[in-house]
């Protein structure tokens, strides 16, 4: 049992909850919404982050097969505009590796499979057209699994010099500082950094990613919108009966840190989450921050 899991069962009604197969979903998700702020608080940010490696690294092969995660974001294709083709970028957060895989191909049959995400009644494919550039991509997550999936489906891909375009790096989302990383043009993330980062990571996050990224390099965000202010930190009871956990910045606060990291912001969005036919409207906020 984890840090964290130790933490929640000591809680009377929680552990009740948990022991019982008459429970729903709903109310278990209930009781973790009352605790989750002083739980968080209680067990520490590094508890927190290792408790999604260990849900992340047990769930991959589900994670993989869930159909909601087959498409890539709209937010996507305004970021690749912004580079030249054979461009440097790093995906963080990568999990099975379906961005930096429809980053890294050359082939637009591949590219097109992951295009079905519908606005208006219309595909990607319809509404953007299949992408032309491809760029030396860097996959890189903390759950080895998640990567071995990325590496068994997609493999590595060779532009028309034998150089690898593709590559996949075990490595931590909130600190980058690695001699195993040069520089890249552009640093991506979607539904990773600040998605599931303690309040703690942000700032060395985002200097992290600076430190990687060339002068006037690109970083691209999305994570969840919080509107209503609610707790930052949110532990979700998940369909394989795990426990992840969420965080819930404001983007202001995002913009905030961004720029004391040395980042000027470029754009900001809001974006719907769609899911078994249910559209949640502006659920994701999309950032890019230039490097200055």
């Amino acid at each position: 049992m984890s840090v964290l899991e130790s933490a929640l069962f000591n809680d009377d009604q929680f552990a009740s909850l948990m022991r019982s197969p008459a429970e729903s979903a709903k109310a278990i998700q209930a009781r973790l919404d009352m605790i989750s702020p002083d739980i968080c608080h209680k067990v520490g940010p590094a508890a927190l982050t290792t408790q999604n490696w260990l849900v992340y690294t047990d769930t991959a092969l589900g994670y993989l097969k869930n159909p909601e995660h087959g498409n890539v974001p709209d937010s996507l294709f305004t970021f690749m505009n912004y580079f030249p083709n054979g461009a440097r970028i790093l995906d963080i957060g990568c999990g099975t590796g379906r961005d930096a895989m429809f980053m890294g191909t050359r082939d637009a049959q591949m590219r097109k499979n992951f295009m079905k995400r519908l606005k208006a009644g219309k595909d990607q494919v319809t509404r953007f057209g299949i992408p032309k550039k491809s760029f030396h991509t860097i996959g890189l997550d903390r759950a080895g699994p998640m990567l071995s999936c990325a590496t068994s489906i997609y493999g590595s891909f060779a532009d028309d010099t034998g150089t690898s375009s593709l590559l996949w790096l075990e490595g931590d989302m909130h600190d980058l500082r690695t001699d195993r990383l040069q520089f890249f043009d552009g640093a991506w993330s979607s539904a990773a950094l600040f998605m599931h980062t303690p309040r703690e990571y942000i700032a060395q996050s985002l200097c992290s990613v600076r430190d990687v990224l060339r002068n006037k390099g690109i970083l691209g965000v999305s994570y969840i919108n919080n509107p209503e202010g609610l707790p930052y930190d949110n532990l979700r009871y998940s369909r394989t009966g795990e426990i992840k956990y969420f965080s819930r910045p404001t983007a202001t606060e995002i913009i905030a840190e961004a720029e004391r990291q040395g980042f000027s912001l470029i754009l900001h969005e809001l974006s719907d989450l769609e899911m078994g036919g249910t559209v949640t409207k502006d659920f994701f906020i999309t950032q890019f921050f230039q490097k200055v």
